[in-house]
């Protein structure tokens, strides 16, 4: 019974020093974006995040093309959270830059995810749900542009 208990911690703890979060990362992403708006949306991305003890923050840049006809967004967002094992929970705000006739709007963002080191490089994935506020130059239409996101990717 000891020899088990022995060989659990032990996994226990192999699994904690390597398949933990490091303290930095770089991240790239695929994403995808449900726009109340502007219907579905995929792209890339690129984060980078910096984390001390449980909280980490970071900043995000991406490229996004929505079945809107021709509708191109340039998300620049920042977000805090608080990372539990490999879990984490947090909020964020930003801006985004959109083409074809609408204004571009800061809003701001939860999110919840996952994020499993293997070594040097590892795997995450995050849900988030975005609120901002979409206005069309020409037509002075006002189109919430809310909506669920997934980010999948890789961190070194």
């Amino acid at each position: 019974m000891m020899k088990r208990l022995n060989l659990l911690l032990l996994a226990a703890v192999c699994i904690g020093v390597f398949a933990a979060p490091r303290a930095q990362a770089l991240g790239i992403m695929g994403m995808w974006w449900n726009s109340d708006g502007l219907q579905n949306g995929f792209g890339i991305g690129a984060k980078h995040r910096i984390k001390v003890l449980i909280l980490s923050v970071d900043g995000r840049v991406g490229y996004m093309r929505f079945d809107d006809p021709g509708v191109n967004a340039i998300p620049l967002e920042a977000t805090a959270q608080i990372d539990i094992s490999l879990l984490y929970v947090g909020a964020g705000v930003g801006y985004y830059i959109l083409d074809n006739g609408w204004k571009s709007k800061p809003g701001v963002s939860i999110l919840g995810g996952a994020s499993l080191g293997l070594g040097g490089v590892g795997v995450f994935g995050e849900l988030m749900y975005t609120w901002v506020d979409g206005e069309h130059d020409t037509f002075g239409s006002v189109k919430p542009l809310d909506g669920p996101r997934i980010n999948l990717g890789v961190k070194f």
